[in-house]
């Protein structure tokens, strides 16, 4: 593999956060969503409004999923860790017509070297722990070696262990760990 796995707690807001209700409409025709990408405070603004469109629509469909789900986290902490990419993969995105630097933070996508994204497994969870500026449980697939203080996982065992609530199983490849049948433990609540 052309990466490490790597296990370690880091501020969420040290994370960009790719797929989380911001990101809802991505690639969708809604009105005014192309002016959404960007960096300005305008762009961030127009972004959390149509995150709070989600959450609300979310919520109103699956018996209030996301106000649990930030509940949970405030009184629980995150239960299981987020899944990170430090570095670039191309191979592991398929985005269709958005690319994955347009929803990474410029000094990101100025030098990849320095991405550290959760762009698949917890963006929800990440989006309510950056609200409430919170340390967050993570496993980063590190391209880029960025996180040799952390420990290192070799097996499939040794990333469920990190897991209170695992996934059924776990594809891990070349391109990086990918959860399949995650628990969606606050749909339950």
């Amino acid at each position: 593999m052309s990466y490490k796995i790597r296990y370690g707690i880091l501020h969420s807001n040290k994370i960009a956060n790719i797929q989380g209700p911001q990101w809802a409409y991505l690639g969708s025709k809604r009105d005014g969503y192309e002016h959404a990408l960007g960096w300005t405070e305008e762009k961030i603004q127009i972004r959390n409004i149509l995150a709070e469109e989600h959450i609300k629509k979310f919520d109103n469909k699956y018996d209030n999923f996301y106000q649990k789900l930030e509940e949970s986290i405030l009184k629980e902490g995150l239960l299981n860790p987020l899944l990170l990419i430090a570095g670039k993969s191309e191979k592991a995105f398929d985005d269709g017509p958005r690319t994955f630097d347009e929803r990474l933070p410029p000094y990101m996508a100025e030098d990849h070297s320095k991405i550290v994204a959760c762009v698949s497994g917890g963006c929800s969870r990440l989006y309510f722990a950056q609200k409430h500026d919170l340390e967050v449980p993570v496993i980063i697939m590190d391209f880029v070696d960025r996180f040799k203080d952390f420990e290192q996982l070799f097996m499939e065992k040794d990333v469920r262990s990190k897991f209170k609530y695992p996934p059924e199983r776990f594809n891990i490849n070349e391109r990086g760990i990918f959860q399949r049948h995650p628990n969606q433990i606050h749909l339950q609540k």
